[in-house]
């Protein structure tokens, strides 16, 4: 079995060719073309566009990226500065 996602190099007309080849032995599970609720790291994207890096513009790739580093430098603190100081005990 082989899953596979729904990139360009995954549907090109020469890999789905060599899938159709491999069909009798090889059983293919495409992924959804786009379902962020499956990719965690969608969340943390989606924080960081419309909160830490929302309204602003940046002068090249570098103050871009240097952006970037900063909100998750800046997010990892904020979700890690006291790990046990929302403790809940449950009823």
């Amino acid at each position: 079995m082989l899953v596979e996602d729904n990139g360009p190099i995954h549907t090109s007309k020469l890999s789905l060719a060599a899938l159709a080849a491999r069909a009798h032995w090889l059983t293919i599970e495409w992924l959804p073309k786009y379902a962020p609720e499956l990719n965690d790291i969608e969340l943390v994207w989606r924080d960081l566009k419309a909160h830490h890096l929302a309204h602003q513009t940046f002068a090249d790739l570098g103050a871009l990226d240097s952006a970037i580093r900063q909100a998750v430098d800046a997010l990892n603190h904020e979700r890690m500065a006291l790990p046990l100081a929302n403790s809940r005990i449950s009823a």
